[in-house]
């Protein structure tokens, strides 16, 4: 049986490389560096998703754009939550308890910081993601 991060990595749409000055994510996961290996292309719609993905271990939230600018912040909570993907068991983890602050949006980028606590819901577990960043190029893509 494949594990959660390999089916997620096989069955999402193609994603693009990431680079020092294009699409970027990194964070702390349970007090390890992670950094994102490829990230889902900017798609230009309203509800973005924000994806990054690296050797099965993937972190993704959605932001609503509309009306967005630098500075506002966004609960992670139930119906608005940050996901955690790690190869293992649990594989799936729930941030419904965190937050994301947008650092940048303009013609350029949207670019901003989160952290969440990931939940599991098959063991009550928890894992703490913190010190995450991330960038998603607009202008060209």
């Amino acid at each position: 049986m494949e594990d959660i991060g390999q089916m997620t990595k096989k069955y999402s749409p193609g994603f693009t490389a990431t680079s020092e000055n294009g699409y970027y994510m990194k964070a702390k996961i349970d007090g390890k560096q992670w950094m994102a290996a490829a990230m889902l292309p900017n798609d230009k719609s309203e509800s973005r998703r924000i994806q990054g993905e690296n050797n099965g271990v993937s972190i993704g939230f959605y932001v609503w754009t509309p009306h967005l600018q630098a500075g506002r912040k966004m609960l992670f909570k139930e119906g608005h939550a940050a996901d955690l993907i790690t190869t293992g068991d649990p594989g799936i983890w729930g941030g419904e308890k965190g937050e994301l602050i947008i650092t940048k949006y303009d013609g350029e980028s949207l670019e901003g910081n989160f952290h969440f606590t990931g939940t599991s819901f098959q063991t009550n577990k928890s894992i703490e993601v913190t010190d995450g960043y991330f960038r998603l190029p607009l202008s060209v893509q």
